[in-house]
């Protein structure tokens, strides 16, 4: 029997966890290809970015290493790089760029072992064939796999309908050259106030650009300051049959004055509830899921991804000193002029406000609803029944093994999803831990397929039987 073909869409770091995992579990028995659109192997748009004060939001102990087996990987790497320190980056809290570095030395390992290919391209279709599928990139070429594994990372944010496009909207932060034009003395206007809007506020200030910055979101919310660990073991008794928001906000609200009371940080607190909460999302009706969604779900992600305790002073000096303004509200209006834009601002409350800007810049979180998303294959997974959306329109539906659900909720042999688009399945996706995790589940059960069609080739060889091969 030749070895798998495993063909996996996206290099970022779930494609590349997902390829560690592979040459972990079925070593010497597969062999990966994996295609990337702008060839950001083992970086993707999260550690592609090269700025010393893009960050980690985690200490580099939290991030693990290659598997469950070796805890301490990333932060032995950057020891013995010396990049690693007592006293740097705030308690280690290291540039994004270094955890894009030690993925691309994995991958790098992986590659000179001849267990992995690495292409840059665009896959664009996929069609099932003899005991596989046959994957189309955009090029016109066609490659066949016998596995497919869908990680495709974030997507970027939607167009902006009451924004007009001009030279002065930045639609892509993430471009090399997103920020160059802006001036020393612009007043810049930011839509959102997450974890992509402080990036590009820390952008600013660094660059000594930027004299006003005016972020703009429903809530008004940023993301928390974070605090050193500390071991926390409550949470034993949740009680998660048919759970509600109301009640487990009560109970996190109750837990964390107790836990403070005792001198435990939230921060741990609220680490602790999260190993629960897939379970809680898995358990709860489309009612709870919608009031999550609705009224829980920002204030959630500020708290879950937090900000190196330095960040969150800078930003705190910045506010005090009026160079970053937070707004809780949204934009209603917004109309070009000689020197950027002009509109108004509908403010929590009722009230209404007035603003000029020389630049206005998306920082909104990703689309979630993948039907809305203009990507060619997503959109041809749709069209050919292969995929239906996620619970509450969130991503790409998935069973537990993470295989792709096709319109009728049948899971499809040899199609996986790792990452992002399974939000909606399983809503924690986005931890490096939670990926690699699931990572390794994907493996396993390729692996357990894997072994069963050998046996089964195995016996058809003995009797004297034809077998057409396996079938994953």
């Amino acid at each position: 029997m030749s070895q798998l073909h495993v063909l996996i869409v996206g290099g970022g770091a779930a494609g590349a966890l997902l390829a560690l995992a592979l040459t972990n579990r079925l070593h010497g028995r597969c062999r990966i290809t994996m295609f990337d659109r702008e060839g950001r192997f083992g970086r993707g748009i999260a550690y592609s970015a090269t700025a010393k004060w893009h960050r980690l939001n985690v200490p580099a102990a939290k991030m693990g290493g290659r598997s469950d087996s070796d805890p301490t990987g990333f932060a032995d790497w950057l020891a013995q790089r010396g990049h690693l320190r007592p006293g740097d980056y705030s308690s280690s809290f290291v540039p994004r760029t270094l955890y894009g570095d030690y993925l691309c030395d994995l991958l790098a390992a992986a590659a000179a072992n001849e267990a992995l290919v690495m292409r840059r391209g665009a896959v664009s279709a996929l069609e099932p064939h003899a005991h596989g599928y046959v994957v189309g990139l955009e090029t016109g070429e066609e490659i066949e796999a016998d596995i497919v594994a869908f990680c495709l990372g974030n997507p970027p944010p939607s167009p902006m309908t009451s924004v007009p496009i001009t030279e002065r909207w930045v639609a892509d932060v993430w471009r090399p050259d997103a920020l160059d034009r802006i001036a020393p003395h612009d007043h810049v206007l930011l839509i959102g106030s997450g974890a992509t809007a402080v990036d590009v506020a820390l952008d600013l200030v660094h660059r000594a650009v930027g004299r006003r910055i005016t972020m703009v979101s429903r809530k008004g919310l940023v993301p928390r300051r974070d605090a050193p660990p500390t071991d926390y073991s409550g949470f034993q008794p949740l009680g998660l049959e048919a759970p509600t928001m109301r009640r487990l906000t009560r109970l996190l609200r109750s837990e964390i004055e107790r836990a403070t009371a005792a001198g435990i940080p939230w921060q741990s607190v609220l680490d602790a509830f999260r190993a629960h909460y897939g379970t809680i999302w898995e358990r709860s009706n489309a009612e709870e899921r919608a009031r999550f969604l609705r009224h829980l779900r920002s204030i959630w992600l500020v708290h879950r991804h937090r900000l190196a305790p330095d960040v969150s002073d800078l930003l705190s000096r910045l506010q005090s000193d009026g160079i970053l303004s937070v707004i809780a509200g949204r934009l209603v209006q917004a109309e070009p002029t000689t020197a950027g834009y002009r509109g108004f601002i509908a403010e929590r409350g009722g009230r209404t406000r007035a603003f000029t800007a020389d630049w206005i810049i998306n920082c909104a979180g990703p689309e979630e609803c993948y039907r809305r998303l203009a990507d060619p294959l997503v959109q041809h997974l749709f069209a050919t029944e292969r995929a239906r959306p996620g619970a509450m329109e969130l991503g790409l539906d998935v069973d537990d093994c993470g295989r792709l659900l096709d319109r009728d909720g049948r899971a499809q042999g040899g199609l996986y999803v790792l990452g992002p688009p399974t939000r909606g399945r399983f809503w924690e996706i986005t931890a490096v831990p939670w990926i690699r995790a699931h990572a390794v589940r994907i493996a396993e059960h390729i692996a357990e397929i894997e072994s069963a069609s050998k046996l089964t080739v195995a016996a058809n060889a003995t009797t004297g039987g034809i077998t057409a091969g396996h079938q994953i």
